[in-house]
């Protein structure tokens, strides 16, 4: 798994197995099979891919879009998430801005 402490500039996508202790200043693309634990923040959107599994503990300030793979919200999105396919789970104390 590689873990980044730091600042990423622009828009990243994630390939293989990532943690995220900082930030995404774009928006964030988790691929197919790819797995994403985010404890930072994404200033853009987050977009989850079919297969893909997200973990989100932190923040993500724009929309997140479950396009087929697996997510866990903990934290906070800051505007909408889309649920088109995959599996959704949102935690009692996480805060989402609208829920599609």
């Amino acid at each position: 798994m590689t873990i980044e402490h730091g600042k990423i500039e622009g828009d990243f996508t994630v390939h293989g197995e990532f943690m995220l202790h900082g930030m995404i200043t774009g928006s964030a693309t988790v691929e197919t099979g790819a797995k994403l634990a985010l404890h930072g923040m994404v200033c853009g959107d987050l977009i989850i891919e079919n297969g893909a599994q997200v973990d989100l503990h932190g923040m993500v300030c724009r929309d997140v879009w479950n396009n087929g793979g697996t997510l866990e919200v903990r934290g906070m999105i800051i505007g909408t998430l889309h649920e088109h396919a995959g599996q959704t789970t949102v935690a009692d104390n996480a805060s989402i801005g609208q829920r599609q």
